[in-house]
């Protein structure tokens, strides 16, 4: 593991975030113990405060699922209730993300997740940060709501790129990088992957979830998350032994990218980025991932953009 460059403020801005979380615009200072927004959640254009903590507990138990970073404070995020944008305040540049909806935003009660009832009817969506990012959520009801769901891509955000690897990554005018999309998931109440891809309009990032076709248990739940200090995978710690099995038994990276794409490590590193995962992780060996997944509860593997290095941590 590399150590942090203390003379390098954009690094270290740009790799950690704080664990403390100022709600600055329209929800306030919300926190588990004051779940209040800008809005009267009993007013025809709210969600309920039921409503809302139902679907915070959609995602919580979605997100374990898809092994995926959980909701946590950051104090470089922002959440407006009456508007429906998230704001953060990058080392890259401001990013905003709105979703589209029918009504002013409740906090659930985790007491940083701004839930909104869907632009159509039997669809949520819900604004959270995450330690180091922030995630624009869709909750989907019956078979009766649509695909696809609109996110608009704000602050320096010129122009948005579909990458290879089904993320999506958003550049200011002249073409850098401000912040980028994981690729896209989702998954049904019984945690079963539901086919899902992006696609980008100009500042728009649609997800389209393919529940129209297909058996599958509402609600669905999908996650357009960004960061914008690297690229983060997460593995549960049997994703993280089999990981470890394939370093040690194949004869080299192509070994490993096969089995990665061949659905060993099912739905945890997509396959358009295999080889710089592995030639990444070797870098630090399995004696590293056995460390990171000492408490045997899987690991983050983190690709940082600023100084192209990669690293592991705990879960």
């Amino acid at each position: 593991m590399r150590g942090v460059d203390h003379s390098n403020l954009r690094r270290v801005i740009a790799t950690f975030t704080a664990a403390t979380v100022c709600m600055l615009a329209g929800i306030g200072s919300a926190t588990a113990d004051d779940p209040s927004t800008d809005s009267d959640p009993t007013s025809p254009g709210s969600v309920t405060q039921t409503q809302a903590d139902l679907t915070v507990g959609q995602l919580a138990t979605a997100l374990v699922a898809a092994d995926s970073e959980p909701a946590a404070e950051n104090p470089d995020v922002s959440i407006s209730g009456s508007s429906a944008t998230a704001e953060a305040i990058t080392s890259n540049g401001p990013l905003a993300v709105t979703v589209e909806t029918s009504s002013v935003g409740t906090v659930g009660n985790d007491g940083i997740t701004a839930v909104y009832s869907g632009a159509t009817d039997d669809s949520m969506v819900a604004l959270q940060p995450t330690e180091d990012g922030l995630r624009a959520a869709i909750t989907i009801d019956s078979v009766d709501a649509p695909e696809a769901y609109n996110f608009e891509v704000g602050g320096d955000v010129a122009s948005l790129r579909l990458n290879s690897d089904g993320s999506v990554a958003a550049l200011d005018l002249d073409g850098n990088l401000i912040a980028e999309a994981a690729s896209p998931w989702a998954v049904d109440a019984n945690g079963q992957p539901v086919p899902t891809h992006y696609e980008v309009n100009g500042t728009t990032l649609t997800q389209v979830v393919e529940h129209h076709s297909g058996s599958w248990t509402y609600g669905i739940v999908a996650d357009p998350t960004f960061h914008w200090w690297g690229v983060r995978w997460t593995l549960s710690h049997t994703r993280t032994q089999k990981l470890i099995l394939a370093m040690s038994g194949a004869s080299a990276a192509s070994g490993v990218v096969a089995l990665l794409c061949g659905g060993t490590i099912a739905g945890a590193i997509p396959c358009g980025i295999g080889y710089g995962v592995v030639a990444g992780v070797i870098g630090f060996g399995t004696a590293m991932l056995n460390y990171c997944d000492r408490n045997a509860k899987g690991i983050t593997l983190d690709y940082h953009w600023f100084g192209s290095y990669w690293s592991c941590s705990t879960r």
